[in-house]
């Protein structure tokens, strides 16, 4: 049971009560912790939210209201005291104890959090709003990237609104085939011969109203509202379409890499959908490669799951590589066929004034090296000028994707110009 802190009684300084004083209402949640349920169990989850409520509520004023709203975000009210600037102070310490590691059983956890925090000077909002607020700076926290505090602003509102309305018209658009969504295919390039050998399928989301919405804003809302494994699934099921379209109009089929977000790969069931699919669609399993990010957690039957589908022809590669910063143990341990250097690998290799840095050559030369000697096909993504690509066929760079040959294109031009005739 979260344990909770009562204000002290109302008017106990001439009868104003808190709202007087004014009140500040702070929602946290725990950045990924679906990770340690995922490890560990819920039960072992449940006791470590135990552990670290006794420890923020020695953190927070002697009279905040501290509530567990459910799953890892907890919720907190508390009657102002100073500053603006003050009760920031005060929710930034919130963070700061939650970032001590804990220690549950014979677990030793490093935990961050999320938090977004709202101070009413007048006391005179309703705590459900000032909650609802509170959880709109919670998602302006997280879409800055985690592990810190934002405080409400006004246009937060509009924006929650926003991202409700895209919500919604993204969920018609997955589930029920509203227009909208479509792949385009990029052509993945062999660096010595210059031959399309593969693609990767990339969904684009043409809004009635808004235009075209970037991945960077959809995907992560997907992921937010539950839907990252229907936006999974509308992905592969059209690339399986049109792979056994081009078949069937005697084009020479190339793998297609789609990706594969951690939410899906959390799911038990996640091998088995993708094999059933492939055999639903009567498409080859070697036609198929899926790609998951260098940050996307790897526990509990994920590994087993990608260790199966490869094991019936599906390829796996880890995408982003370089972004995060537990490369060189994903290397060793993923179960996969190759790796994709992430763009910033690439942006290095710019020569303007003619010859390219050797420690950029070098560090991608380590990175070729290191995946060669694990078996593994090295992809460069994000190649714009011809001098990245003879920097990557300097150093055996395998594959390449990106501008200098062909931004992605829909699915009839992909055919038409880049699949050769059986």
């Amino acid at each position: 049971m979260v344990p909770e802190r009562h204000p002290a009684a109302a008017g106990a300084e001439g009868g104003a009560g808190v709202g007087a004083r004014g009140q500040v209402a702070l929602v946290l949640d725990l950045d990924r912790f679906r990770v340690v349920n995922a490890a560990f169990g819920h039960a072992f989850g449940d006791r470590v939210l135990d552990v670290l409520a006794d420890r923020l509520v020695h953190a927070l004023p002697p009279d905040a209201h501290l509530r567990r709203l459910g799953g890892d975000q907890f919720a907190v009210l508390w009657a102002a005291r100073g500053s603006p600037e003050a009760e920031e102070a005060t929710g930034r310490r919130v963070l700061a104890a939650v970032r001590i590691p804990l220690r549950v059983a014979d677990h030793e956890l490093a935990l961050t959090a999320s938090a977004g925090l709202v101070v009413d000077p007048g006391g005179s909002a309703p705590p459900a709003v000032l909650l609802a607020r509170a959880e709109s700076a919670l998602h302006a926290a997280k879409r800055a990237g985690r592990n810190r505090l934002v405080v409400y602003a006004a246009d937060m509102v509009a924006a929650a609104r926003e991202r409700l309305e895209l919500i919604r018209d993204l969920y018609w658009a997955v589930t029920r085939d509203v227009p909208g969504l479509r792949l385009v295919y990029q052509p993945q390039v062999d660096v010595q011969s210059g031959a399309v050998v593969g693609a990767e399928a990339l969904l684009r989301w043409h809004h009635p109203v808004r235009g075209e919405v970037p991945p960077s804003r959809f995907v992560p809302l997907a992921e937010q509202a539950g839907l990252a494994a229907d936006l999974g699934a509308f992905v592969r099921r059209q690339v399986l379409e049109d792979l056994l379209r081009w078949h069937r109009a005697g084009r020479a089929v190339v793998p297609v890499a789609v990706n594969v977000s951690a939410v899906e790969l959390e799911d038990p069931g996640f091998a088995r959908r993708v094999a059933g699919a492939l055999d639903a669609a009567g498409v080859p399993a070697a036609w198929l490669q899926l790609e998951l990010t260098e940050s996307a957690p790897l526990v509990g039957s994920a590994p087993g799951q990608l260790a199966t589908l490869r094991r019936r022809g599906v390829r796996v590669f880890l995408d982003d590589f370089g972004k995060g910063h537990s490369t060189l143990d994903r290397v060793r341990s993923l179960p996969c066929d190759g790796l994709k250097m992430d763009q910033l690998f690439i942006q290095g290799l710019d020569a303007p004034c003619g010859a390219v840095d050797p420690a950029e050559l070098g560090l991608v030369a380590g990175v070729v090296t290191l995946a060669h000697a694990r078996g593994m096909v090295v992809v460069a993504e994000g190649v714009e000028r011809s001098a990245q690509l003879a920097a990557l066929r300097e150093v055996g760079c395998d594959l390449y994707q990106g501008y200098l040959f062909s931004p992605g294109v829909d699915a009839a031009r992909f055919a038409a110009c880049y699949l050769a005739s059986r």
